[in-house]
């Protein structure tokens, strides 16, 4: 019995922590400024529902700046809403 007891016991600890790691701080990319990828750089991509949005699909849809670099952000494609 002290057995199964000790395994139990182990068991929630582990999972606990596991837990505790997995619920953890995680950086959303989509309240920094965004940016678009062109064949000439980057260009402002505008706000989210307003100026844009991203469609389902492959690739990235707006990067964030990083510095002097781009980093990928949202995925999907970049299509923009007329005004």
């Amino acid at each position: 019995m002290k057995k199964v007891k000790l395994i139990i016991m182990a068991a929630a600890i582990f999972l606990s922590v596991g837990g505790a790691f997995a619920t953890g701080y995680h950086f959303d990319c989509r309240f920094n400024p965004q940016f678009y990828s062109t064949a000439g750089g980057y260009m402002p991509a505008g706000v989210f529902g307003v100026d844009y949005y991203c469609q389902d699909g492959i690739g990235t849809c707006t990067y964030i700046q990083v510095g002097s670099n781009y980093q990928a952000c949202q995925t999907g494609l970049y299509t923009r809403i007329p005004q």
